[in-house]
């Protein structure tokens, strides 16, 4: 049975839970096969779409990403909403086109002279 919310709420424990997942390198595809649920559910619960996990789902996650209760909840009470110019860059980079990355690259090595 769904617990799909009728307003999407964005809270700071799912943008944590985000965070984790790519900190973690995993896909939603890889989280939702580890731990027994669709890369759909992932994302709805990371974007809101989905109420947040009970205990005893949140911890199946954190265990995919090797982080224990207390590190999770000292990540949403610290968390900070802004992104650093190499987070966003990472995230930015999985969805270029390959000549796009070549070209990125190319331009970092630039800087890097």
């Amino acid at each position: 049975m769904s617990n799909r919310t009728s307003k999407v709420v964005m809270t700071t424990e799912a943008k944590v839970l985000k965070k984790l997942r790519e900190k973690a390198g995993l896909s939603m595809r890889e989280v939702g096969s580890k731990i027994g649920i669709s890369s759909s559910m992932v994302s709805q619960i990371e974007n809101g779409r989905e109420n947040f996990p009970k205990p005893k789902k949140l911890e199946k996650f954190l265990k995919a990403y090797g982080v224990s209760f207390k590190g999770f909840y000292k990540q949403v009470n610290e968390f900070e909403e802004q992104e650093t110019d190499e987070e966003i860059l990472k995230s930015l980079v999985p969805r270029l086109k390959q000549n796009d990355v070549k070209a990125l690259r190319v331009m970092a090595e630039h800087f890097l002279r």
